[in-house]
């Protein structure tokens, strides 16, 4: 690509070797040759400045090689790891001032990144951050039909606003999957949706150690 933009490839090689804290911004410096990349170096000091304002500028290293993978982005990209760099990138992002703009006509300068979520789970691993999920259900909300899917949507957020910890159908399984699910997760009961309780503003509540069924009124919930 250098070449076919007749830019010296030399230049492009030793921009992109360099490396290191706010104090290679001179090397940079000695190498821009045009008006765009005198724009980029000083978007690159104004941003490592403000870095070091708020007492981040010790975790900054300014790497000229980082090229991300989609090109709608405009300015600055980055890229963060871990401090020892055992581990990919765990963040990527940068400037994309006319995405917006493109979507839906509107200006709208942003910044953005995405997280690598695996990469994540490796480093809380490694540093021993992960917590054992150990917290036991107390309902599990199944519904006949999407048609309930409203009302059981607000009966499980007013057990949640009481403090219960619940779970609630999301695949459109068929009740006794449901059920089985909610046997699997060990949920202490099964609150149970259909037509007739959406009309009468009930829920059917099965104790899932006993079976033992319940018709309890959505107010005395």
């Amino acid at each position: 690509e250098a070449q076919d933009n007749s830019i010296d490839f030399n230049i492009v090689k030793n921009i992109c070797n360099l490396k290191g804290n706010a104090q290679i911004l001179g090397q940079i410096s000695r190498l821009c040759k045009n008006k765009k990349s005198k724009e980029g170096l000083e978007e690159l000091k104004e941003l490592n400045g403000l870095l070091e304002s708020v007492g981040k500028g010790a975790f900054v290293e300014i790497d000229l090689s980082i090229a991300r993978g989609l090109d709608y982005y405009t300015g600055t990209v980055f890229e963060c790891f871990n401090r020892e760099e055992t581990l990919r990138a765990i963040i990527g992002g940068g400037r994309y001032d006319t995405m917006v703009e493109q979507l839906v006509g509107e200006a709208a300068p942003a910044t953005g990144f995405g997280f690598g979520f695996s990469t994540l789970e490796l480093l809380l691993k490694e540093k021993n951050k992960v917590k054992e999920w150990n917290q036991d259900w107390d309902n599990f909300v199944g519904m006949i039909s999407e048609n309930e899917r409203d009302y059981a949507n607000t009966v499980c957020q007013k057990l949640r606003d009481k403090g219960y910890c619940v779970e609630i159908e999301l695949l459109s399984k068929k009740l006794r999957n449901q059920l089985n699910y909610a046997n699997t997760i060990k949920a202490k009961s099964a609150v149970i949706i259909g037509e007739e309780e959406k009309k009468q503003k009930t829920v059917t509540v099965k104790d899932l150690s006993t079976g033992k069924q319940t018709t309890v009124r959505l107010r005395d919930l």
